[in-house]
């Protein structure tokens, strides 16, 4: 990605320092102290341990000792794990400490983003998963039963509409697919449609708030009929619907004038996902991977992302993407 660096961003060579930061991954050794949340242009990362630079992509942790540097025409988003953004300007170079140190300069402060948003990032980004476990979840979707009719959206996950749109996948083509959605009392109403993907009918009434619902697809072939596995949503309350409204609007506010930055999509997509609004997680999580081609991270998050709604074989995808890249590294 090649945006223009922006002018809110400084040049230095100096080293941070992170003092009374609160870690909220005390637990893990070793501790990281930094992650890379954007990168605009090209940035190297040298590890405390090793003797060169590296290209450094987005996700990436960094621990104390490690070192960022930036080129000409080039700048990093760092968040630390003190809750706060900064942004590392062209010609830099920043090492990572914990310990007290005299300042040259300073980067400038984009926002402290308060401990609760910064573990529920932390958190998503240190769900790693191991080559083999990418293997047997292949395994065990090649093992199942082969589905016909597969639903798509909204499969486990919260929503914040009433009025949702529902999609799904066919391997067989039918002239009619009938839609027939339930609640906790039984069928609420049912659809005949050509197509895979019916929009919340007009002429019915709005689910209801903090109510959850699940739904399935038929159709007939010319020997059998097929019919989906039912899947479930939730429609957020609205109080649930006011506290992430308030939410998305700091998140904006914190990013203004910079809301195609992965810095931004990264927070929100974070968030998304504590919240259980997974569908709205995964849409962020996929422009970050458009936004970082080569950092395997964003698409072993999708993967998880994707394992959690349910749709393994989109999840096996993501989790051989991010192999591949990681082992390009």
């Amino acid at each position: 990605m090649c945006r223009k660096p922006k002018a809110r961003a400084v040049a230095l060579t100096t080293i941070i320092m992170i003092i009374g930061a609160q870690s909220l991954l005390s637990q893990q050794e070793p501790q990281y102290l930094a992650l890379i949340t954007d990168i605009t242009g090209e940035v190297l990362a040298k590890k405390a341990q090793r003797a060169g630079f590296e290209k450094a992509l987005w996700g990436m942790q960094l621990y104390e000792g490690d070192k960022i540097k930036t080129l000409e025409s080039s700048e990093v988003s760092l968040l630390f794990s003190n809750n706060n953004f900064i942004t590392l300007g062209p010609n830099s170079t920043l090492t990572i400490s914990k310990g007290p140190t005299s300042l040259k300069n300073s980067p400038e402060l984009i926002r402290n983003v308060g401990t609760e948003l910064f573990a529920d990032f932390s958190n998503l980004t240190l769900r790693r998963t191991r080559a083999g476990e990418i293997g047997a979840l292949a395994g065990l979707r090649l093992g199942g039963p082969e589905l016909v009719i597969e639903l798509l959206s909204p499969r486990d996950t919260k929503i914040k509409t009433t009025r949702p749109s529902f999609m799904w996948s066919s391997k067989k083509e039918f002239d009619k697919f009938k839609v027939k959605l339930f609640d906790s009392s039984g069928l609420v109403w049912a659809r005949e449609i050509s197509v895979t993907r019916l929009d919340y009918p007009e002429d019915e009434t709005p689910l209801a708030y903090g109510k959850s619902y699940f739904w399935q697809v038929e159709s007939e072939g010319l020997l059998e009929s097929f019919k989906s596995p039912s899947v479930g949503f939730n429609i957020l309350s609205q109080g649930e619907l006011q506290k992430v409204a308030s939410e998305e609007k700091r998140v904006q506010d914190m990013f203004k004038g910079d809301l195609n930055s992965s810095n931004y999509h990264s927070l929100l997509g974070a968030y998304y996902d504590k919240q259980g609004l997974l569908e709205e997680a995964i849409a962020k999580f996929e422009m970050i991977a458009k936004l970082h081609a080569e950092a395997p991270l964003p698409h072993e998050i999708l993967g998880k992302l994707y394992i959690d709604i349910g749709l393994k074989d989109k999840a096996i995808v993501e989790l051989q993407k991010a192999l591949e890249l990681s082992q390009r590294e």
